[in-house]
């Protein structure tokens, strides 16, 4: 190890490599507008019965889809975390999920937004949050890509003109035959994917109330 030279202590330091100066920004406005919309849908499904202007048959549909996209969801947010924590930023991840499209937590995501207003028996209530869901990720998206590039550059590029963006391609799935996963940021990260189940857990008991007459409606 070299010895400290005189006037190193007057040296700038050199900013890290993956330091991305949009991180916060974009973190700031995401976590704001997602407190927005989940405020917003919370009243929502509280105050406001679900439309009758379907069949009575169509209700069940709708939730046991809803259910298995929610299911889809969680499962698919543990199935990239296995791939990716405690690696972001440090490896261009471009297996499992990441190999059949690029933003694989975020298309999950997607899915656990619109199950949840499938199980509601509400498919307008899954327009809008996949619309609220497009909105909000089209920016932060676009600034991770951006970051990325400056991380890792041609290889990013490839991967870019490779893989999707938003909806997988099934035929260019790939795997390792075995992975090192960081076991704390994995067990973190399965209370974040049962949030999708939780909320199935939530409609159910509010539903229950309103049949019970404890919980009263707007409509």
């Amino acid at each position: 190890m070299s010895e400290a030279q005189p006037g190193d202590e007057n040296r700038p330091v050199p900013k890290p490599l993956m330091e991305n100066p949009d991180e916060t920004l974009v973190s700031r406005y995401r976590t704001r507008l997602g407190r927005l919309v989940g405020l917003i849908i919370f009243l929502y499904v509280v105050l406001v019965a679900p439309p009758r202007m379907f069949p009575a048959w169509t209700g069940l549909a709708f939730e046991s889809l809803g259910f298995v996209l929610l299911a889809a969801a969680a499962f698919g947010r543990l199935w990239c975390l296995v791939f990716i924590a405690g690696s972001k930023d440090k490896v261009l991840q471009r297996e499992g999920p990441y190999s059949v499209v690029r933003n694989p937590l975020y298309f999950f995501s997607f899915l656990g937004a619109i199950g949840f207003g499938l199980v509601t028996r509400n498919p307008f209530l899954s327009v809008f949050l996949a619309g609220a869901f497009t909105f909000q990720y089209a920016v932060t998206v676009k600034t991770e890509e951006a970051h990325l590039r400056r991380l890792f550059g041609e290889d990013f590029s490839r991967y870019v003109a490779q893989v999707p963006r938003w909806f997988p391609n099934w035929s260019l799935y790939r795997e390792p035959a075995r992975l090192s996963v960081d076991a704390r940021r994995i067990r973190e990260g399965m209370l974040d994917a049962m949030w999708f189940l939780w909320a199935y857990l939530f409609w159910q008991v509010l539903d229950t109330l309103r049949a019970m007459g404890v919980v009263s409606t707007l409509a």
